[in-house]
């Protein structure tokens, strides 16, 4: 039997503990919210998951699942066939996934999510700080070093999502050996 193509990042998502069942744009919502995916729009994403959760269905990687609601949902099912998946990348499936890995996953996850909220909590500062120098244009020299210090720390949690977003790029396919 000729090996069953898949992305990496969408076989992660389907062997990962995040989706017991899934719906079409649940697993979409999934995989773009990973940085390293390889479509870009949200568009070409919902086009992807779809066209590869219809061709793993029949493949029966993924099984249909009816609900009373009427959506369907779809379970992975998989297991049974891993000799015959293939990652795209060359990278061997694996019927499990080491533990340690996934655990630094979610840290970097976590740690991404945090500094996220903290640069929208930044940007909030400075835009209220603007707001107040336009508001009240003899508060400008008293709030012009504050604005500056949270602009400051804006620039530098926007280096730390990107070095996060590049290691957690990196790191997802080693999560595949």
């Amino acid at each position: 039997m000729k090996p069953l193509r898949i992305h990496p990042e969408l076989l992660f998502l389907l062997q990962s503990d995040q989706l017991d069942t899934f719906t079409v744009p649940e697993l979409t919502a999934a995989y773009m919210a990973l940085p390293a995916r390889s479509q870009k729009t949200a568009k070409a994403c919902r086009q992807f998951v779809y066209r590869n959760v219809l061709r793993l269905t029949e493949k029966g990687v993924l099984q249909r699942v009816e609900r009373s609601d009427g959506r369907p949902r779809y379970r992975y099912v998989g297991a049974e066939q891993e000799g015959h998946l293939k990652s795209e990348h060359n990278q061997p499936p694996s019927g499990h996934h080491n533990a340690r890995n996934e655990t630094e996953l979610r840290s970097l996850h976590d740690k991404l999510h945090r500094y996220n909220r903290e640069i929208l909590a930044v940007i909030g500062e400075t835009e209220e700080y603007d707001a107040l120098c336009s508001e009240f244009p003899e508060l400008r020299s008293s709030v012009q070093q504050r604005y500056n210090d949270a602009r400051d720390r804006c620039t530098k949690m926007l280096g730390r999502v990107r070095a996060l977003e590049f290691v957690i790029a990196d790191h997802l396919p080693a999560t595949q050996s």
